[in-house]
C-alpha cells in the first residue's frame, strides 16, 4: 500500500485543479479550486468566504472532492474522489500559518488575494481510479 500512496502523491503532485462539491439548503453545489496537500492528504484551497461553496461548508461541513485527468485514449483514465470534512482556518488558529505555507510553496498568488480563507478537507475516504496501475477500470479504495 505504501507505493500506491507514493504514486497517488505524484499523482497529485501533477494535478491543480479539483471539484469542492458542497450541500446547501436544498441543493448541491460544486465548485472548481486550486488545491494543495499534505503527506497526511489533507486538502488545502483558498476561497472568499462569501461563494456559495464557503457558505455552504460553514453549515455543513462534509464535502466530497474530486480530481480527475483524462489522458484522451480509453483505459487511461486517472482520477480521485475523496469524502471528507472541511472547515475554514481562523488566521489565529495552530494549524493556519502550516496550511497556508503548504499552499503558498504552490501557488505564490494567494499574497495578492488578502480577501481570500484558507480552508482544510480532512479525508474520510479516498477512492482512486487509475486504469494503468490497477489494470482494471474499478476505482480502488486507498484511504
Amino acid at each position: 500500500m505504501r507505493k500506491v500512496l507514493k504514486l497517488f502523491k505524484k499523482y497529485l503532485g501533477k494535478n491543480k485543479l479539483m471539484s469542492v462539491c458542497t450541500q446547501g439548503e436544498k441543493e448541491p453545489w460544486c465548485a472548481i479550486v486550486f488545491f494543495a496537500f499534505d503527506d497526511n492528504f489533507n486538502f488545502i484551497f483558498a476561497s472568499k468566504k462569501d461563494t456559495i461553496h464557503a457558505k455552504n461548508i460553514i453549515k455543513n461541513k462534509n464535502v466530497s472532492l474530486s480530481i480527475y485527468q483524462d489522458w484522451g485514449r480509453p483505459w487511461k483514465l486517472k482520477g480521485a474522489q475523496i469524502k471528507g470534512v472541511a472547515k475554514v482556518l481562523r488566521e489565529e488558529s495552530k494549524e493556519y500559518s502550516k496550511f497556508y505555507n503548504i499552499f503558498k510553496k504552490r501557488y505564490k498568488w494567494i499574497e495578492k488575494f488578502p480577501d481570500h480563507k484558507i480552508f482544510i478537507v480532512k479525508p474520510k475516504e479516498i477512492w482512486w481510479t487509475n486504469h494503468v496501475l490497477f489494470k482494471t477500470i474499478e476505482r480502488q479504495r486507498i484511504l
